[in-house]
């Protein structure tokens, strides 16, 4: 005996990313962004599972569309792990993390360039470079990051 679909054509299986738990012409349901299914022929809502950690995917998922989020990286489909101190990340996927302008750095896990931030010393707007502070100046971070170097005052007691 075969088995027809709705149009007299054979049945075919659900593709990996979908399911189907009813009989019948109904199309095969996709897998829940965030969540992935690499089974042919699932029929269990429960063959989805979730990304890694730090990763997240569309609709209708295999596991290598699972996607390191921003300020994470790691293999399409793999564990994802922050950006170190000093690097971010503003695509998602399994590109690199880039380096920070020279002189500055950023928290781990930074997405935009502008999370890179000049080390004390030195000074600049953030996410771009940075200059020494001139002889007699100095830097200490601050939550205004921009700010211009201080000129020191000695006393002499």
């Amino acid at each position: 005996m075969v088995t027809a679909g709705p149009d007299g054509s054979p049945c075919l299986p659900c593709v990996p990313g979908t399911y189907k738990s009813i009989y019948g012409s109904a199309p095969c349901k996709e897998c829940a962004a965030g969540l992935y299914s690499n089974v042919e022929a699932a029929v269990l809502p429960a063959r989805c599972r979730a990304c890694p950690a730090n990763s997240d995917s569309s609709r209708g998922s295999v596991q290598a569309g699972c996607l390191c989020d921003l300020g994470f990286t790691g293999s399409d489909g793999g564990p994802c792990a922050a950006c170190a101190v000093g690097t971010y990340k503003e695509v998602n996927g399994s590109s690199a993390c880039s380096a920070c302008p020279a002189a500055s750095s950023s928290p781990a896990a930074s997405v935009v360039i502008t999370d890179c931030i000049c080390n004390p010393g030195f000074f600049g707007p953030d996410g771009q470079a940075c200059r020494f502070c001139v002889p007699g100046q100095y830097k200490v971070p601050s939550p205004s990051r921009s700010r211009p170097c201080y000129v020191v005052n000695w006393h002499q007691s």
